[in-house]
């Protein structure tokens, strides 16, 4: 029996996608300068140009800055009389102090995808109990 079971768990799996990249050239995986070459191949045509040859992939944190200072008194508005304390999950004046510091653009990318996530916990929450 365990014999039996070692020889199944050490079978190695055939893998198609791994086996071909692995099979490829160095050459063609790998070009300097250049991130995923492989990818940026097989996409021409279907992506436009500028997309598929970029080096350097942008944050949106302005976006995401701007539009939460632009909606900073509206959202304020929808966490302050919320009824999210009732599970205790965390401190609705800690968060509004945050998102003021995150408008003004203080923070990180983490910071900003856990205040969204809170404000989308509030206005869910705020929702099911109506």
């Amino acid at each position: 029996m365990v014999n039996q079971l070692c020889s199944q768990v050490l079978v190695r799996r055939y893998c198609p996608k791994k086996d071909f990249a692995i099979q490829l050239s160095r050459k063609l995986r790998e070009i300097p300068g250049v991130p995923k070459p492989l990818l940026q191949e097989a996409m021409r045509g279907i992506l436009p140009e500028p997309i598929r040859t970029r080096r350097f992939k942008a944050n949106f944190n302005e976006v995401y800055w701007t539009g939460l200072s632009r909606n900073l008194p509206h959202l304020e508005a929808m966490v302050d009389p919320s009824l999210i304390d009732d599970l205790e999950i965390f401190n609705k004046k800690q968060l509004i102090e945050v998102m003021r510091q995150h408008a003004a653009g203080i923070g990180d990318v983490r910071s900003g995808s856990r205040i969204a996530t809170s404000l989308a916990l509030i206005a869910w929450f705020d929702r099911l109990r109506i």
